[in-house]
């Protein structure tokens, strides 16, 4: 993947807001904003029994804010356990991973409060385990 790709899907992501009702959109948003928030992704499916489609979009989209969250932690101990360098290297790549979920974190929360159904660049589309 070139430079230019991963610009591209970063200033244009895939918008999918189209695709759903309006007024389940409208009914769903203070549970799909709480979504956003890491170990929060299921509230959406508890709250409506999981038939709507909005809410299990933005399940699939904080659960995969959750799992960063989880794989910056992991990273941190598992490094750690790394004689002289790993703490290093743990610290570093945790921060990565934390940059990447709070990047994550932020841009989701912001499409849920505007009513918008937009995927997360790149992981977005790679997880989607609530259909």
């Amino acid at each position: 993947m070139t430079f230019d790709e991963i610009m591209k899907q970063i200033r244009n992501p895939v918008d999918e807001t189209m695709r759903f009702d309006p007024t389940d959109i409208a009914r769903m948003k203070p549970f799909t904003l709480a979504a956003c928030f890491p170990m929060l992704f299921w509230l959406p499916l508890v709250i409506d029994g999981g038939t709507s489609e909005y809410g299990k979009f933005y399940a699939n989209q904080g659960l995969i804010v959750s799992l960063l969250s989880i794989l910056g932690t992991v990273v941190r101990i598992v490094c750690g356990f790394i004689p002289f360098i790993g703490g290093i290297i743990g610290w570093l790549l945790g921060l990565a991973a934390g940059i990447l979920c709070i990047a994550a974190f932020i841009f989701c929360i912001k499409n849920a409060a505007e009513g918008k159904a937009v995927y997360i660049p790149f992981l977005g589309q790679m997880i989607e385990v609530f259909k």
